[in-house]
């Protein structure tokens, strides 16, 4: 009774779904850290080696708007085949060449896919099942995607040691047998609808273009989701620093095993008690949370990290699916092209590493923390900001069809 309740009777198709999201997270955090204990086999420095796998982040952020397009435009399968075929090329080009800018190109080109991808397959998900199933869906993945980063990242850890260059021509090919796979999977009803629906009426590059520069309530909450991202990377950017400058990044591995644990054992029953309070309610908790868990760590009292990691995984669970949903809800028959605009908040993850470093050179971890709350706070005004001009809008809207 209790596994129907979180994961109701999907489609087959949606399990498959799910299936390829968790492997490719689990691929993702799994080749991430043997791609640096590689490129530092074969002689590459830490710069170099930063370059290499920061610049994907960057492009990915980017590429999700163009992609959501692009599925808006010629359907979610026909672009999720393409990312495949990408991104296994990006993983074979690994293992034939130890070339720095060929590595630049094929580091830009795994980075665009394994940030865009998680857009396409949402996409497909949403177009197997009703309007009424798509919070849960998005729940689902968000959990889903979770258990495959925890494995992956542990699995990176146990296997570092043995890592080849053939490994990546290894992985590359794993892609290309999920999309001889995908051809055998049945489409849902409304997935073939969707195929209709193309042929019927598709708004060129520019008009959507015209129509995003003007969604004033899309700009509040990519803002909103921007914020929140600043403070969310602090975990993996600030705090190894912080602990550095205190001789203690033994604590730094602990800290990363607890927030895996709490997030396998919290993340159903907070997605079930966040189903039941309005949208609203839970950003401002979650918000809260994330600000308290920075205030832990603006002291430098270990205790008080284990602390600080418990109300940071709270704070993290609901929060992304939650804000994602309503950016799509936002998009109509545009959905997929504003899901892609959901990948703007890695942009996040940039500006936290970077003002992060800043401020914590400037005044340690009191100086950088507490601006980091208060940024998180600034989350939840951007998201109420954004319903509240929503609500406005639609005001506006029926007294006019009224008339």
């Amino acid at each position: 009774m209790g596994i129907k309740r979180f994961f109701p009777p999907y489609p087959a198709g949606v399990w498959y779904l799910a299936g390829v999201n968790f492997l490719t997270r689990f691929i993702t955090f799994m080749m991430l850290p043997l791609s640096i204990i590689y490129l530092g086999k074969i002689g590459y420095q830490e710069s170099e080696v930063g370059w290499i796998l920061g610049i994907g982040w960057i492009i990915g952020a980017f590429g999700g708007p163009l992609v959501g397009y692009l599925v808006d435009k010629l359907g979610s399968k026909r672009v999720y085949a393409v990312i495949l075929i990408l991104w296994s090329v990006s993983f074979v080009g690994y293992g034939f060449t130890q070339s720095f800018w060929i590595l630049m190109f094929l580091a830009i080109l795994n980075g665009f896919c394994r940030s865009t991808v998680e857009v396409v397959i949402l996409s497909r998900m949403f177009a197997s099942v009703s309007t009424d199933q798509q919070s849960n869906i998005n729940r689902f993945q968000y959990i889903i995607l979770n258990w495959g980063a925890i494995m992956g990242t542990v699995a990176g850890a146990y296997t570092g040691k043995y890592v080849e260059q053939n490994w990546f021509t290894y992985m590359g090919l794993v892609f290309l047998v999920l999309i001889v796979v995908d051809r055998f999977i049945p489409q849902g009803k409304q997935e073939k609808d969707e195929k209709t629906e193309q042929t019927q009426s598709n708004p060129s590059l520019a008009e959507v273009m015209r129509i995003i520069s003007k969604d004033r309530v899309l700009l509040l909450l990519l803002f909103s989701g921007i914020c929140y991202m600043i403070g969310y990377i602090q975990l993996d950017s600030t705090i190894p620093i912080a602990l550095n400058e205190q001789n203690q990044m033994h604590t730094y591995a602990l800290l990363n095993v607890e927030n895996s644990l709490l997030v396998i054992v919290l993340a159903v029953p907070i997605m079930n008690w966040a189903s039941k309070w309005r949208p609203s309610v839970v950003v401002f908790i979650m918000c809260l949370f994330v600000s308290l868990s920075l205030l832990c760590f603006a002291f430098t009292y270990e205790p008080l990290y284990y602390v600080g990691v418990l109300f940071y995984t709270i704070g993290e669970i609901a929060f992304f699916p939650l804000w994602r949903q309503k950016v799509a809800d936002l998009g109509g028959s545009m959905k997929g092209t504003y899901l892609g605009l959901t990948n703007f908040s890695y942009l996040g993850f940039f500006f936290g590493s970077f003002l992060g470093g800043t401020f914590f050179e400037q005044g340690g971890s009191l100086l950088v923390f507490s601006i980091m709350a208060i940024i998180v706070q600034l989350t939840f005004l951007f998201y109420i900001f954004a319903v509240m001009l929503q609500n406005k809008n639609e005001k506006e809207i029926i007294p006019r069809q009224e008339a």
